[in-house]
């Protein structure tokens, strides 16, 4: 009886691990805009790694419900890459694209060449809500080559959005590539 009972339990566990599988994940990656140059000054750019807040500093996306506090953050909803990364690349991918004589590479590349510009970005708020708008807050800091500030902006950008998840990066897209253009823009006037 005792033998019955544990295979019995043991069938009813195999069961349920199998029959509830979860959907799989979908994953999701920024794209750069299609822009017009907006200088073809020959300069270098060195661009530091992506500071985050920690609420979306993860693999999942993170959304806010639509006029609540409410945040979700979903399992099945994914970033391809770690999002540091992925903003920083996007926005040298758009940063390219209006200067397109600039030598602009993130910090991992062989820095032992001097670059004439150092580009900080400290996010304060990546994050949309349902049904409106995707939000990207930012401080974004230039420097001289000699380490001095020569811009240090803080800066909102707000895309619309739909309520799919694709909608949502597709905003963010936007939103980064409406800092690319700014941050471009200060640097054809040095």
């Amino acid at each position: 009886m005792k033998k019955i009972f544990l295979v019995s339990l043991f069938s009813l566990f195999l069961t349920g691990c199998f029959s509830g599988r979860s959907p799989n994940p979908s994953f999701y990656l920024l794209e750069q805009q299609s822009g017009k140059e907006i200088s073809s000054k020959k300069i270098s750019v060195l661009v530091e790694p992506i500071k985050l807040p920690a609420l979306v500093d993860k693999p999942q996306i993170v959304l806010k419900e639509e006029n609540s506090p409410e945040v979700t953050v979903s399992e099945f909803n994914r970033w391809g890459e770690p999002l540091s990364n992925m903003i920083r690349q996007t926005l040298i991918a758009d940063l390219n694209t209006y200067l397109p004589n600039a030598f602009i590479k993130p910090d991992n590349y062989d820095t032992s060449g001097r670059f004439d510009y150092t580009l900080l970005i400290e996010v304060d708020r990546f994050i949309g809500e349902k049904k409106s708008f995707a939000a990207f807050d930012v401080w974004w800091t230039l420097r001289n080559a000699n380490g001095k500030i020569i811009k240090r902006e803080k800066s909102n950008f707000y895309s619309s959005m739909e309520e799919s998840y694709s909608s949502y990066v597709e905003a963010q897209g936007y939103n980064i590539d409406e800092l690319a253009q700014k941050i471009a823009h200060k640097l054809s006037t040095k």
